[in-house]
């Protein structure tokens, strides 16, 4: 049964003030019911505020935008009093300050901390991608940073993101699937915002959802479309729908993770099997003791535990949880020896190169010198990401399996609702 055919049958809509409960009952007569909302920090539910890059106030550097031909971009100040209308914008950061050039090779110091440049029409051009809506300029004072935010209509954000999160050929459905997790996961930060709330709901990387702007795969429309407003829920509360590309088998209830712990409807207690097909269900990765080393001590969570174990001689996991996710290894160096994080490995290796923590790692040299300063090491290892959440090569199966929309989202986040923001 496909989506559209499921909400057909899901007929009636309980509506609780700024929300409608999607239920499958259909009441004889109207009743008034109490007012019950989700709440969007006081600002419109509709927009997101997305970061594509920050850089460093005290680095130069250089940033053009430009405009659709015959169209003009607005550059105007927080006080509104700033405003200029130009078919193209170049910024410079120089000292720590803000620049903006004039006709000819000149800049000009712009006064203030927050900017926003907005299209007379269309799209704005910023290095090598397109994008709808505002692009903010703001200077995070604390940070010393300049942060470049895109401000745009949150079903436009999720019709690009579904581009970059699955793959555009993938069954509509799967397309559906998506756009309900991601756009759960952007309302989820858009009423939880962390400490960076300030300026920002969501990071244009995999650390939220990645986002490149503007695309052509215009049938993306059609998911976002059919699920205009449907998010996921659990205690009328929207759901932080995580998901990751292939969960490996893993249960995400023994996974020791604060998120398993904070939301029960991460916490499933049932085994996805259905990604055993994918290439990265199972999986290894060979590694050079020199490329290994330089990325443990290069990455800022792993530099100060690596510097004093010299040169590399082995690793270790020595603690995992009852998923079998590691949680600590051991560097065995020349010099000494250091415990650091599973996460910190994780994220130091970057995820082309150690796909998931659910690992064992060998020394491959220690069992045959030929191979040394080769692939010294070998990771061995489970799934695609942080196994929590919805699996989507496990949801692409269930799709060619005939599971509904409704059913799949169920199965990934258990004892949860699907509600419609009116």
């Amino acid at each position: 049964m496909n989506f559209s055919r499921a909400l057909n049958i899901i007929t009636t809509v309980l509506v609780l003030g700024g929300i409608c409960l999607i239920a499958n009952t259909k009441p004889k007569k109207k009743v008034k019911h109490h007012q019950e909302k989700i709440k969007i920090v006081n600002r419109d539910a509709q927009q997101i505020r997305v970061l594509i890059s920050e850089h460093p106030l005290r680095v130069i550097k250089k940033i053009s935008l430009t405009a659709e031909p015959e169209q003009k971009l607005v550059l105007s100040s927080l006080d509104g009093k700033a405003k200029k209308k130009l078919s193209s914008i170049e910024l410079a950061i120089v000292d720590g300050m803000l620049y903006s050039k004039k006709g000819d090779e000149s800049y000009h110091k712009l006064k203030g901390t927050q900017f926003d440049i907005t299209p007379t029409s269309g799209h704005t051009n910023l290095w090598e991608s397109s994008y709808d809506g505002t692009m903010r300029l703001e200077i995070d004072q604390k940070k010393n940073q300049l942060l470049v935010i895109n401000i745009l209509p949150l079903e436009d954000y999720l019709y690009s993101v579904l581009l970059t999160e699955v793959y555009q050929s993938w069954p509509s459905e799967m397309h559906q699937v998506q756009a309900i997790a991601s756009r759960s996961y952007a309302m989820y930060h858009i009423k939880n915002p962390n400490g960076n709330g300030k300026f920002y709901d969501v990071k244009n990387s995999n650390h939220n959802q990645v986002y490149n702007g503007k695309h052509k795969y215009t049938h993306l429309r059609d998911a976002i479309r059919k699920t205009r407003g449907i998010v996921v829920t659990h205690k009328d509360k929207v759901a932080l729908t995580m998901f990751d590309a292939c969960c490996g088998g893993v249960i995400p209830a023994n996974v020791d993770r604060k998120e398993v712990h904070q939301f029960p409807y991460l916490a499933r207690d049932r085994r996805c099997v259905y990604c055993r097909g994918y290439s990265l269900f199972n999986w290894k990765q060979s590694i050079n003791n020199m490329d290994l080393a330089f990325s443990l001590r290069s990455h800022p969570l792993t530099q100060s535990d690596f510097k004093n174990v010299g040169m590399l001689k082995n690793i270790k996991v020595v603690s995992k949880d009852k998923a079998g996710v590691a949680q600590e290894l051991m560097l065995v160096g020349d010099k000494s020896s250091a415990k650091i994080k599973g996460r910190s490995f994780y994220e130091a290796l970057g995820k082309t190169t150690c796909y998931s923590l659910n690992i064992e790692v060998k020394n491959k040299a220690a069992a045959n010198k030929a191979t040394a300063n080769k692939n010294d090491f070998e990771i061995c290892g489970k799934g695609f990401g942080h196994h929590l959440g919805l699996c989507q090569r496990g949801a692409r199966e269930l799709v060619r399996k005939g599971w509904s929309v409704p059913n799949i989202l169920k199965f990934y986040y258990p004892n949860t609702t699907l509600k419609v923001i009116s």
